[in-house]
């Protein structure tokens, strides 16, 4: 279960909406729905994070919520998916639950929703210190403590023994980090690239392809210091509860 909580708690009474809000056009005078492909997304702070096939535009999230709900309360997504419902209402002030089967978009969700609980310089900290442990274990030809998962199976390797030796780097790293809510900031980071720098690719379902190993080597570090940096940039502020 996901969840996330103002201080104040009022929950609305089953279809309370002020009828004279319930016909109201969006700020731009257009529906939500003229952007089936959901492409504003990929330029809003927190959406950006995951590009998420099976999501739904925020537009016509925040939209609903607006119409309908002329209170603040609870609002609950049986399928939350990576939480654009959730991330939406929260952002308006309502308190929200999910649930979500998949572990990804479960850790995406949740991810999203406490990312404001982190300090800036908390985050910009924890940087540096993983580029000072990358290098220094690059330098000394450490071995990973982390391994494959052991039900983690494709037909080809998924990432030459180079870029495998640097993920597991990685993820011995994450392994130091104290606080659970940074924890999930650079699992995600990590989840939201890793298809990128190994041997397959979205086209548009996962499938074969054949990189160089310099080319490999050079998107793993591209990638995954661009989404921890997104993340510093993008990071919101604690929405404010009226």
């Amino acid at each position: 279960m996901i969840e996330a909580q103002h201080d104040q708690e009022k929950q609305l009474k089953l279809f309370e909406i002020d009828a004279d809000q319930s016909s109201l056009p969006l700020s731009n005078g257009s529906s939500a729905f003229c952007d089936p492909a959901f492409a504003s997304n990929k330029t809003l702070p927190l959406h950006r994070w995951v590009p998420w096939i099976a999501g739904f535009s925020s537009d016509f999230v925040r939209d609903a919520l607006t119409r309908y709900l002329n209170g603040k309360g609870t609002v609950l997504d049986p399928f939350s998916g990576v939480g654009t419902t959730l991330i939406e209402a929260f952002l308006l002030g309502h308190n929200v639950i999910g649930f979500e089967v998949n572990p990804y978009p479960a850790l995406a969700c949740r991810t999203m929703l406490h990312a404001y609980r982190i300090a800036t310089e908390t985050l910009r900290y924890e940087i540096l210190r993983f580029q000072e442990f990358y290098n220094e274990k690059i330098l000394s030809g450490f071995k990973p403590k982390s391994i494959v998962p052991k039900g983690f199976k494709t037909r080809a390797e998924f990432y030459s023994p180079q870029v495998l030796h640097k993920v597991l780097i990685f993820q011995d790293f994450i392994d130091t980090i104290k606080s659970s809510d940074v924890q999930d900031l650079f699992k995600l980071a990590f989840a939201s690239t890793m298809v990128r720098y190994s041997n397959y690719s979205y086209e548009p379902s996962l499938g074969r392809r054949i990189t160089t190993l310099s080319e490999q080597l050079s998107l793993q570090s591209e990638y995954t210091s661009t989404a921890l940096l997104a993340g510093l940039r993008r990071k919101p502020s604690r929405p404010e509860t009226p």
